[in-house]
């Protein structure tokens, strides 16, 4: 009986044992067969046992980009400094050698005189040429000399060329001899250069002075009585005087018979002491009128003189 009891006893541990025995290995062949189909996922970043561990990399700082310069040129070499210079004034022309004044000639006043202030009971005649025509110059030399009376005569340069007997006896007669320029041309218009006035001034005096020895200053009219502030400046810087007059008869005319002519002069208002009376060589009637007119000047009590006087005051 009580081995009976052993027996059994000993076969239920041994069932026991058994059961446990193939459980534990039903269980680990499970573990392993499950291991080696689908391995266990390693947590990111989380290095295992086994994995060989990557050096940890010392930081380095970066180092700050530094600009690249942009290329300079080549310096030049500093130039000495050299003064600044004056801004360079216009060219102007070169003055004519026609307006250049004689050596020893003096510039004169450029003021126009058409008579003269004086106190002494004095006129003066004066005889224009316009070209190179005799006219009347012979008539009036005869009866300024049967009266012996001194005048001023404005000649041309052609008239001088053409009749140079005349001149010289003009200057034998003591006669003022002034300048009327070469031709005669109108002097103010058309407008003419510097060099244009004074060639007809320096050629009349050239011609006249060739033939009397004596120069034409310091007397000039312009022909026509046509001057501007160009016309007299450059006489005056010739040493010409610019001489108009205040009694024109208009003897150039030759509707203006002898008694018109002497009406103009001896009943003008302008007749008065230091008047200057315009006449002309070539002139229809003067010759017959002067006569006349210088009687009737005289009868007034005028002395009749040439400039040369009358400017004396």
């Amino acid at each position: 009986m009580r081995m009976e009891h052993w027996r059994a006893l000993f076969s239920a541990r041994l069932s026991r044992s058994l059961a446990t025995l193939l459980l534990a290995l039903l269980v680990a062949g499970c573990g392993a067969t499950s291991t080696a189909s689908r391995p266990t996922p390693t947590p990111q970043n989380t290095p295992t046992s086994t994995a060989t561990a990557i050096p940890t990399a010392t930081a380095t700082a970066i180092p700050t980009a530094t600009p690249t310069p942009r290329p300079t040129a080549t310096p030049r070499p500093t130039p000495r400094p050299t003064a600044t210079p004056r801004p360079t004034p216009r060219p102007t022309a070169t003055p004519s050698t026609a307006c250049i004044p004689a050596p020893g000639v003096q510039p004169v006043s450029s003021v126009a005189f058409g008579s003269i202030a004086t106190s002494k009971r004095e006129v003066s005649l004066t005889f224009d040429s316009d070209g190179g025509s005799a006219g009347n110059a012979a008539s009036y030399l005869d009866t300024l000399g049967a009266h012996d009376l001194r005048v001023t005569w404005f000649l041309t340069g052609y008239f001088a060329r053409a009749n140079p007997s005349l001149v010289l006896r003009m200057l034998r007669a003591g006669d003022d001899i002034g300048n009327h320029t070469l031709d005669h041309p109108d002097l103010v218009s058309p407008p003419h250069s510097d060099s244009y006035i004074c060639t007809e001034l320096t050629q009349a005096n050239s011609i006249i002075a060739g033939i009397t020895g004596r120069t034409t200053r310091p007397y000039f009219r312009p022909p026509y009585g046509s001057y501007n502030t160009q016309v007299r400046t450059l006489a005056a810087k010739l040493g010409y005087r610019t001489i108009l007059w205040s009694i024109d008869p208009r003897d150039w005319d030759s509707a203006n018979t002898a008694a018109d002519i002497e009406r103009s002069v001896l009943d003008s208002s302008n007749l008065r002491p230091g008047a200057i009376i315009l006449m002309h060589v070539n002139s229809a009637h003067e010759a017959e009128a002067l006569p006349v007119i210088i009687e009737g000047l005289e009868a007034r009590g005028y002395a009749i003189v040439p400039l040369s006087q009358l400017m004396q005051g």
